[in-house]
């Protein structure tokens, strides 16, 4: 979609809780929350259905009755408590991305994470991933062997969503000198770097998921490092201090500055002043979202 036009919509209550992309057997599924929850006057939500929509808008499974609302986790509801979403990790429930119903996960599993059909829990040990698109959810890999010299204590998933990203996962180890933080290929724990810092902001990746850009703070100052789901860490470079990631292509990243942006140029592996505007979003195919001086109004600009 490259033209700006409404491919298909899906009608839900107002005060819906929530929406989390998944995927099956290579086919990337949205699944949207519904319920009868009426905030106008003050009528909290009884009952909650999720509904998967294909990329055309057809339905592959639901409706089917879920427990609370949808967390930042990807796949994972959230109880509701007085009408509000709790942070209580252990009410985290994960749904299957295959029916939408709830997985049968041992006691001691507490869902973390949830991506592109894989999810992570934390137990008392460490983390366990499993396919949770697959029948029985079947464990893929557990943390424990892949503990950093010097980790005093089991692995738990990075506690800030946005920390993980795409194809990969963060684990946050503690040790001596404090926690310490390892990026790991998703889907079977391969170590792909350890993180020069604690992470400070979301994570973003390239159109095409094949750099994830993670930015970190450390005892001098704020640092980006780039990392390979095939290769690892590509490379990592000081930004100042107050830098957030804003969007980026597949040979350029752009950063803010105190005044417009700064760009990475993956060609020639320096940052140089942008006065902007920079991209809002690249998508895969990529095409560009561009802000405009309305709040409410984007333009679509086609690959070149």
């Amino acid at each position: 979609m490259t033209d700006g036009e409404q491919q298909w919509e899906a009608r839900t209550n107002p005060a819906g809780t929530g929406f989390a992309v998944t995927r099956v057997d290579g086919e990337d599924l949205l699944v949207i929350l519904d319920s009868d929850a009426a905030l106008h006057s003050g009528v909290i939500a009884t009952a909650t259905t999720a509904t998967a929509f294909r990329d055309d808008g057809a339905v592959a499974w639901g409706p089917v009755s879920v427990n609370g609302g949808m967390s930042d986790l990807g796949l994972i509801t959230i109880e509701m408590l007085g009408g509000a979403l709790t942070d209580e990790p252990a009410s985290g429930t994960a749904l299957s991305p295959r029916t939408g119903k709830t997985l049968d996960l041992p006691d001691t599993e507490r869902p973390a994470y949830a991506h592109g059909g894989l999810l992570a829990s934390n137990t008392p040990t460490g983390v366990a991933v499993r396919d949770a698109a697959a029948d029985g959810a079947p464990l893929l890999w557990q943390s424990e062997p892949e503990a950093p010299p010097g980790a005093s204590g089991p692995a738990r998933v990075a506690a800030d969503p946005t920390r993980s990203a795409g194809e990969m996962l963060v684990l946050e180890w503690p040790t001596v000198d404090g926690a310490q933080f390892t990026v790991h290929r998703f889907d079977d724990g391969t170590l792909l770097t350890a993180l020069p810092g604690a992470p400070a902001t979301r994570s973003l990746s390239t159109p095409t998921g094949d750099t994830v850009f993670f930015t970190t703070d450390t005892s001098n100052g704020r640092t980006v490092i780039a990392v390979s789901p095939t290769l690892g860490g590509l490379w990592q470079h000081e930004v100042p201090s107050a830098s957030q990631p804003v969007s980026a292509t597949t040979d350029s990243v752009w950063f803010t500055a105190s005044s417009g942006y700064l760009k990475w140029d993956v060609d020639t592996a320096t940052f140089v002043d942008d006065p902007g505007p920079a991209p809002t979003l690249v998508l895969r195919s990529g095409t560009t979202l561009m802000a405009t001086t309305q709040a409410t109004e984007f333009t679509l600009t086609p690959p070149p």
